[in-house]
């Protein structure tokens, strides 16, 4: 029911956010605890331990090894590609270090998300060292490259949901996330990069950390509001009414 709500919430601000917008899909993660690689269009393209679901929400686990996930869609050659979730983030201490390990990213694949370009990773998220000293973690984007362009002023605390929206300009190859009232902009790339694969990656952080992840929608989207998305709004939303939720419980 929650789910549905939060689906609801965010789908009504994508309309009044802009009329060009297309959703691409959703996805809820409400699959039997295990493997999500085999469950619904999810496949396994690189690394031996696999991303997992558990309580309805796919869990990155970077303190066990990599492994990248994809599902495929039809590609979006222009305009933007977005991609939305709630994320929560755990781990024993403070992330430090700058420890840059992106976990969800866009992609492209020739062969129906069987393999992705690894020169096609572009709007990589990152968990990093809390920039303002004072929480747990920041966030950070990088349009191209594998080290994020630039890093939220703000942190975030273990266990909270945090709504989370990536617009890439697959014209200009530049991504920006909104997070939290705050919006920050990568590079600006030099090429058209299509994309065809939204990828959940798994590493060997230092920091060891979980993210459980759940509520995505990807969207093809022709224009950006400024001076950002209504549709971030409605995540926002969406994670405060959750969040009451289970301090109610």
């Amino acid at each position: 029911m929650m789910k549905k709500f939060c689906a609801a919430i965010v789908a009504a601000a994508m309309i009044q956010a802009t009329a060009s917008a297309a959703v691409v899909f959703t996805e809820d993660f409400s699959y039997a605890d295990g493997d999500l690689a085999g469950n619904g269009a999810w496949k396994a393209h690189s690394g031996s331990v696999p991303v997992t679901v558990s309580g309805g929400a796919a869990i990155v686990n970077n303190d066990s090894g990599s492994q990248d996930v994809n599902r495929f869609f039809d590609e979006i050659s222009s305009g933007f590609a977005s991609y939305q979730f709630d994320m929560v983030v755990n781990a024993d201490a403070p992330v430090a270090g700058g420890d840059y390990e992106y976990f969800a990213h866009f992609g492209n694949s020739g062969n129906n998300g069987d393999g992705v370009n690894t020169q096609s990773f572009v709007a990589r998220l990152d968990v990093v060292e809390a920039s303002d000293g004072t929480g747990d973690y920041s966030l950070g984007i990088a349009s191209f490259g594998s080290t994020a362009d630039a890093v939220t002023t703000q942190s975030f605390a273990f266990g909270d949901t945090v709504s989370v929206l990536v617009d890439f300009n697959v014209d200009s190859d530049t991504a920006t996330l909104s997070v939290g009232g705050e919006s920050i902009t990568g590079r600006i790339g030099t090429q058209s990069t299509a994309v065809n694969t939204f990828v959940l990656r798994q590493s060997g952080s230092s920091s060891d950390e979980t993210i459980a992840i759940d509520n995505l929608i990807i969207s093809q989207v022709s224009a950006i509001p400024e001076p950002s998305s209504l549709a971030s709004l409605g995540l926002l939303a969406c994670g405060t009414v959750m969040a009451g939720r289970r301090r109610r419980k």
